[in-house]
């Protein structure tokens, strides 16, 4: 239990600086004329910074470091299946941890999906 919180607060570490650096961009590149404004204009990407962006890109970010944290328990599990050295219980533990991180990437998919399409749907009709 002690190894999958310290995987949980590593990934948290590692995760959470590259989640913040968009934000730090943004901030930094304010303007009509700043390379971020210029990039995303030629990808013709939105740059609205209203409530229902604001609200869908925080949702949608959790959701991909939770998907992420259930991706490296379910590795993680697969390392231990793998060292359990034939030992049952060890063998036990492993299988039900994978089965878990499958079970919570399943859940992560489909809350992510579903708050996708309400975001697309009801935050069009919210700006516009």
């Amino acid at each position: 239990m002690k190894k999958i919180f310290f995987i949980i607060i590593l990934s948290l570490i590692f995760f959470t600086p590259l989640v913040n650096a968009q934000a730090g961009l943004n901030n930094a590149f304010n303007g009509d004329n700043s390379p971020l404004k210029t990039a995303a204009d030629s990808a013709n990407l939105k740059t609205t910074n209203n409530l229902p962006s604001i609200f869908s890109n925080i949702i949608l970010t959790a959701l991909t470091v939770i998907g992420s944290i259930f991706l490296i328990l379910l590795i993680y599990g697969g390392m231990q299946w793998t060292m359990a050295g034939g030992n049952e219980q060890k063998v036990e533990k492993a299988s039900d941890m994978i089965k878990q991180a499958i079970i919570g990437l399943i859940i992560v998919l489909a809350a992510y999906a579903i708050s996708y399409y309400l975001i697309k749907t009801v935050g069009e009709k919210l700006i516009s």
